[in-house]
């Protein structure tokens, strides 16, 4: 088995069992997160369930800070990992809706420097059939004290020149490529002629009403980010080595090793420090019929929620920035998970019932996909009368 594929299977395996005891009302949610930090399971959790007019539910638990005991709370800021990948997909299709960039292009019309053939395209990127491999990220995260002198560009041209040879055909089939969004990332740097961050900040946050305090990509003295954490006696604790750098480790909070501070390498490809509360301000937004994040006649949402095809014909299981899933009671979704060193995220658009959630834990191997199918069925029910 490929290396990345072990890795990735490791953290499934962590997380997989997602049949769900059924909750009957928002206390039931309530009391549910109340004993997953009670019962240590997480450190501390947040979740917000939004339609496009309301936020309907808003509610933290446990601790943001266990050594100090800081409470968590709705709107304190965690590190999104790959949930970020959607807000750069959103980045991408505004410079689309625009014109300045060709979703069906060459990605070499935009990169000219890149080892790929001319055959992969813009959209191969943003919906995972690139071909591009999928190496491990684990030494892909840098300090905050190396952060003014990393050079991003440097490690991306490395990687790209470590892993120039694609695995399949571009458009050929789905498979998950973190450096396809690196990439992505790189391609709206060169277009725009701005720093992502500063892109993202102008463009897709400062819309919201998110300042940096509120969504960003840096750690600022403003804002008091949550502390990551891996269970003392779990069995990613103990096979820490696989999944993080040992240059993040900490100490034991309790039960739990802390993991410090850190950076990903590619902000577009898991950079984004967000809350729960913000990440619910962007999906209140996408599931308006005119999103401020695109043109009031663009095709920006139309394109961001319309599933992609293979070379076949075939449906492919992503949109140009969602995964395609399904509930336990049949309900679709969109769907888009992150997880990392400390943290684990997924936030959900139900389209067809007008209602989206996000759930973000300081816990890398917390079950998210359990918890939504656990709580979410209690507002799709209330929605639906």
């Amino acid at each position: 088995m490929k290396p990345e594929l072990f890795v990735g299977a490791f953290i499934m395996m962590l997380t997989s069992g997602c049949t769900s005891a059924l909750l009957h009302s928002e206390a039931d949610v309530d009391s549910l997160m109340g004993s997953l930090t009670r019962e240590e399971k997480v450190p501390g959790i947040q979740y917000v369930v939004v339609t496009k007019d309301r936020t309907i539910k808003s509610k933290a638990a446990g601790f943001s800070d266990i050594k100090h005991q800081t409470r968590m709370k709705p709107d304190s800021l965690m590190m999104a990992y790959s949930m970020s990948k959607t807000f750069t997909a959103v980045a991408a299709l505004q410079l689309a809706e625009r014109g300045i960039l060709d979703l069906g292009g060459s990605v070499k019309n935009y990169l000219p420097d890149i080892p790929y053939p001319d055959e992969l395209k813009v959209r191969h990127l943003i919906s995972q059939t690139s071909g591009i491999p999928n190496p491990i990220p684990l030494k892909w995260v840098h300090t905050p004290d190396e952060h003014l002198r990393y050079d991003s560009g440097a490690d991306y041209r490395q990687l790209i020149g470590d892993n120039r040879e694609l695995d399949f055909t571009p458009g050929e089939k789905y498979a998950y490529s973190n450096l396809s969004y690196w990439t992505l990332e790189r391609l709206v740097e060169k277009i725009t002629g701005v720093a992502f961050p500063e892109y993202m900040r102008n463009e897709v946050f400062s819309p919201l009403g998110l300042d940096p305090r509120k969504a960003g990509f840096e750690y600022s003295s403003a804002s008091t980010p949550v502390k990551g954490y891996l269970g003392r006696y779990s069995l990613i604790n103990l096979l820490k080595w696989t999944v993080t750098d040992r240059k993040l480790w900490g100490e034991y909070e309790k039960n739990w090793l802390n993991i410090k501070p850190h950076y990903l390498n590619s902000p577009g490809m898991g950079g984004v420090l967000v809350s729960a509360d913000s990440v619910g301000l962007f999906l209140k937004d996408l599931l308006k019929e005119k999103p401020v994040l695109f043109k009031e006649d663009g095709m920006g949402k139309k394109w961001l929620f319309e599933v992609q095809k293979n070379n076949l014909g075939e449906d492919v299981p992503m949109t140009l920035g969602w995964h395609v899933g399904k509930s336990e009671s049949g309900e679709r979704f969109f769907y888009k998970e992150g997880g990392g060193a400390g943290f684990h995220c997924e936030m959900r658009i139900y389209p067809d019932e007008g209602i989206a959630s996000v759930v973000m834990a300081n816990s890398t191997a917390f079950n998210v996909k359990k918890f939504l199918n656990q709580a979410d069925p209690v507002f799709l029910i209330k929605k639906l009368k």
